[in-house]
Parts: C-alpha cells; structure tokens; sequence
C-alpha cells in the first residue's frame, strides 16, 4: 500500500471511529494524540476500525503500540 492509500484509509478509520478531523489539517507529522485528535479511548476505537479496513491484524499494533504519528501508520500500513 502506498502514502496516498495509507493516508485514505487512516482517514477513513478515524470517521468510522466518530472522530471529528474536519477541523484538523492532517500531515504526516501530525500526531493524533499530541493534538488532541485521539484520547486513549478513541486511539482504542481508531485503532479497531484501521485494522477493519486493512481486513487482517496489525501485528505491529499491540497494547504497548503508542506512536500515533501518521508517518508511523503509514509506515505500518505499507506492509498491507
């Protein structure tokens, strides 16, 4: 999966998640904790719906996984 398929299904995630990003130009240097984009229980929620999308487990997702920079998900998601 390349950046631009990558940034397409975070956003898709993150609408599927409820979070409200209309107000938020989002980069890959933005990070969806850090500017209050995610709380710890939307990062959770974000996080169901990104591997929904990509329809398999994100193996490199687990419950110490706390780099929510969209430059680190694009990374990830280039390996599905």
């Amino acid at each position: 999966m390349n950046a631009t398929e990558s940034v397409s299904l975070i956003k898709k995630a993150l609408i599927s998640a409820e979070v409200d990003i209309e107000d938020y130009s989002l980069n890959e240097d933005t990070d969806l904790i850090e500017e209050g984009i995610l709380d710890s229980l939307d990062a959770m929620t974000f996080l169901f719906h990104l591997e929904k999308e990509v329809n398999e487990k994100i193996s490199e997702i687990d419950d110490e996984f706390d780099d929510f920079t969209i430059s680190t998900l694009i990374q990830i998601l280039s390996n599905y």
